[in-house]
């Protein structure tokens, strides 16, 4: 993941991130996200994550249904 920006105001952090990755399954997964931390007395205390998860499955799908089959 490569870190594009951050901002940080009170108890929250905001990230934006994108991925990029060829996978074995000869696909190219290049994904969007956001990531929103809120921080109290120096720990994290929620974490929330947004991307596009349905180009995760169309990435990941036929690897996913294969691991869990075993």
């Amino acid at each position: 993941m490569i870190i594009k920006a951050v901002t940080a105001e009170a108890d929250r952090v905001a990230l934006e991130a994108e991925s990029d990755a060829d996978l074995i399954n000869g696909k190219h997964y290049h994904n969007y996200y956001h990531f929103l931390f809120v921080i109290r007395d120096g720990q994290v205390r929620e974490a929330k994550e947004y991307l596009d998860t349905k180009h995760v499955t169309d990435s990941f799908g036929d690897l996913l249904s294969t691991a869990t089959a075993r």
